[in-house]
């Protein structure tokens, strides 16, 4: 086996082991306390929701097109399931998940909605990324998960800016 991992090595089935060969660390992860990996996914179930506020108030908007919707819709759908994971890993661990109040941010073009989707999943990227030499086991596997999922939205989304701005 050599030291190089194709991409599909890393997003078809061997997410988290594939991680723990290609990032240094990782296989060796120290485990948080408890109440630290608590907060930091209080931390992520909090950018989860501030995403779905952020697209339902904007996908309903006549700035976007009809595939855009639908592929924003799935994207929408992703972040929801992340938050039951979230939900999940926090009750498991004994604590209870905190919704959060935020407003709406106010975007009136396709392009500020693009730029603010694309801030919300880098900074979701940038948290998972941060904390995945913390975790152990099948949270790491499950955060490798969600990480596959916003890397894919941010993707997208930069994509149909850059097209735009072409």
């Amino acid at each position: 086996m050599t030291n190089s991992l194709s991409r599909r090595a890393i997003l078809v089935g061997g997410g988290a082991a594939a991680l723990s060969v290609a990032v240094p660390g990782i296989a060796l992860a120290r485990r948080l306390p408890d109440i630290q990996i608590v907060d930091v996914l209080q931390a992520a179930l909090a950018l989860e929701q501030r995403r779905v506020i952020a697209h339902d108030h904007t996908n309903s908007h006549p700035m976007l097109t009809d595939p855009e919707i639908l592929t924003c819709t799935k994207m929408l759908d992703n972040h929801k399931r992340h938050m039951t994971t979230l939900e999940e890993w926090l009750r498991r661990l004994g604590a209870t998940p905190k919704p959060i109040s935020v407003s709406a941010s106010v975007v009136n073009t396709r392009d500020e909605a693009l730029k603010l989707w694309i801030k919300l999943e880098r900074d979701l990227m940038d948290a998972y990324l941060a904390h995945a030499p913390n975790l152990t086991g099948e949270l790491l596997a499950d955060g490798v998960r969600i990480l596959i999922d916003e890397t894919r939205h941010h993707t997208i989304l930069s994509q149909w800016l850059n097209i735009r701005q072409a």
